[in-house]
C-alpha cells in the first residue's frame, strides 16, 4: 500500500507535499524523545531538524549511534584491505557528517575529508567538526585532485543520484582515488524492491539503474534502485570487484542496502 500511495503523489507531481508529510509526521513521532535526548547532550551539536531529515532521519540518538556504527563498519572494512598508514579517506555525500565525524577514533591516525553537493551542510560542517575537511560540490566535478585518496565511501549515496548520472560520477571516484585504493558504496537492491511496482521493476531488470524522478538530485525523494548483476558489469569496467553483500541475505551489513568494495586496479 505504502509504494502506490508514494507512486501516487509522484505521478500527480506532489513530492514536495509529500516530503512534508513525512517531515511533520517525524517531527511528532520523535518529539519527546529528541527533547529528552537534547536535555542529556546539552553540548552536542545536533544538526537543524529539517536538515536532519532530508539526510536522514528526524532521531537525535539513532543519528549518532547509527554513524558511530557505520564509522565502525568502514573502519573495519578498510583495516581489512589494508590501506596504508596515516590514508586519506573522504566521505563522498557527507550530508551532516553523520559518519565521518567518528572516524578519527574508530581509525586513528587518518587524514579525513567530506563533501556534499548541499552547501549548507558543509557550513555546519565545519562549524561544528573543525578537525574534518569539508567541500562543497559544484557542478559535475569533485574538488579534489587526481590520485588524492586512499579510500572513499559513499552510503547512500548512488540511491539518490538520477541512474543517467551514475557513471559519470563513478568516474570522477575513480579520477581521485589512488592506484591500489579502496571504494565502498551502498545501492538499494533486492530488499528494496518491493517499493517498486510491477512496471519499475521490470524497467529496473534491463538495467543497472532505475530512479523515480525527482527534480533535485541528492534529495530524498529522489529513490534509485540498482540491480547488482549489471551494476557489477558497470563497476567492473572501471575497477576490481572485492566483495560485494547482497542487503536481502546480509541485512546486518549497512541496514540491508547492498554493499560493494571495489579496488582502482
Amino acid at each position: 500500500m505504502k509504494k502506490y500511495f508514494k507512486y501516487f503523489f509522484t505521478r500527480s507531481g506532489l513530492t514536495k507535499l509529500l516530503a512534508e508529510i513525512q517531515f511533520s509526521r517525524q517531527f511528532l513521532f520523535f518529539f519527546y524523545t529528541n527533547n529528552r535526548f537534547r536535555k542529556q547532550h546539552p553540548t552536542l551539536p545536533i544538526p537543524p531538524n529539517r536538515e536532519l531529515f532530508e539526510t536522514f532521519r528526524l532521531n537525535y540518538r539513532l543519528f549518532f549511534d547509527d554513524g558511530k556504527k557505520a564509522a565502525t563498519e568502514m573502519a573495519g572494512y578498510f583495516q581489512q584491505h589494508q590501506l596504508m598508514a596515516a590514508p586519506a579517506i573522504l566521505d563522498w555525500g557527507c550530508g551532516l557528517a553523520r559518519v565521518v565525524q567518528f572516524l578519527p577514533e574508530t581509525l586513528p591516525g587518518g587524514n579525513y575529508f567530506g563533501c556534499d553537493i548541499n552547501s549548507t551542510r558543509i557550513h555546519w560542517n565545519k562549524s561544528h567538526h573543525p578537525a574534518i575537511a569539508f567541500s562543497a560540490i559544484t557542478g559535475n566535478t569533485l574538488p579534489y585532485a587526481n590520485q588524492q585518496f586512499d579510500g572513499i565511501y559513499g552510503l547512500s549515496v548512488l540511491t539518490h543520484i538520477d541512474a543517467a548520472s551514475q557513471l559519470h560520477w563513478l568516474k570522477e571516484l575513480h579520477r581521485i582515488l589512488k592506484p591500489g585504493g579502496i571504494l565502498i558504496l551502498s545501492t538499494q537492491g533486492e530488499s528494496y524492491y518491493h517499493q517498486l511496482n510491477p512496471a519499475q521493476l521490470k524497467n529496473l531488470i534491463r538495467s543497472a539503474a532505475f530512479s523515480n524522478p525527482y527534480q533535485e538530485d541528492g534529495h530524498r525523494m529522489m529513490s534509485t534502485y540498482h540491480h547488482a548483476p549489471h551494476f557489477k558489469q558497470e563497476l567492473e569496467n572501471i575497477f576490481s570487484v572485492l566483495e560485494y553483500y547482497n542487503g536481502k541475505s546480509h541485512p546486518a551489513l549497512l541496514g540491508g542496502q547492498d554493499l560493494w568494495i571495489v579496488r582502482r586496479t
